[in-house]
């Protein structure tokens, strides 16, 4: 379809859109409105703007384009043929930022096969939801264990300590000592003190 010192047009799988320039607001609409009505028709969701002989547009007329690609209403990818190197890299740095399926280029063979390959679809979540991944399993000590492999640094072996502290408390002196040679040198001199202590009662008895 011849537009406006331009055309818009069926291609193979796309709508190919060609413009020596695009002066103001309202030619802009008037361009973009033909391109809706060609996707309509063709059932295409793809479209190819030319713009490597275009002039410049001015920056009212930028923002009706870039208006048009982010609403997607009857597309779902937008290329653009461009001369610029600069003009590349800042269309496609926008299109990433703002998530729209938009890809500048200089050759038509590489916008035509990005522009017909299939975008791919979200796929619905299906079967039962199995819940969270299971994390490791924890350890059963929440302290350290000490050379003995005794838990230490936590409530419960402090609890046991001050256990075993109360029962030794409780059975008496001799319990302190656990060696049995201990015990025997403590009895050996209580032995001895009480000897000694009786026979000086008995001396003094007799004198």
């Amino acid at each position: 379809m011849e537009l406006l010192g331009g055309e818009v047009r069926d291609a193979d799988g796309y709508v190919l859109v060609r413009n020596a320039s695009v002066p103001d607001e309202r030619r802009a609409r008037q361009i973009l409105a033909t391109v809706d009505e060609a996707l309509r028709k063709s059932g295409h969701r793809a479209v190819l703007f030319d713009t490597r002989e275009m002039e410049a547009p001015t920056e009212s007329v930028n923002a009706i384009l870039r208006w048009w690609v982010d609403a997607g209403r009857l597309h779902d990818k937008v290329a653009l043929l461009v001369k610029s190197d600069l003009k590349r890299i800042a269309s496609n740095m926008r299109a990433l930022s703002v998530g729209v399926k938009m890809r500048s280029f200089h050759e038509l063979e590489e916008a035509e096969l990005w522009l017909r390959r299939p975008v791919p679809r979200a796929r619905p979540a299906t079967g039962v939801d199995a819940g969270p991944t299971p994390g490791p399993t924890p350890s059963p000590f929440k302290g350290r264990l000490n050379s003995r492999g005794r838990e230490t640094g936590t409530t419960a072996a402090t609890d046991a300590g001050r256990e075993a502290t109360t029962k030794t408390g409780e059975s008496g002196a001799a319990s302190r000592w656990r060696s049995p040679l201990l015990r025997g040198i403590a009895s050996g001199s209580n032995s001895g003190n009480n000897s000694g202590n009786n026979s000086g009662n008995n001396s003094g008895n007799k004198g």
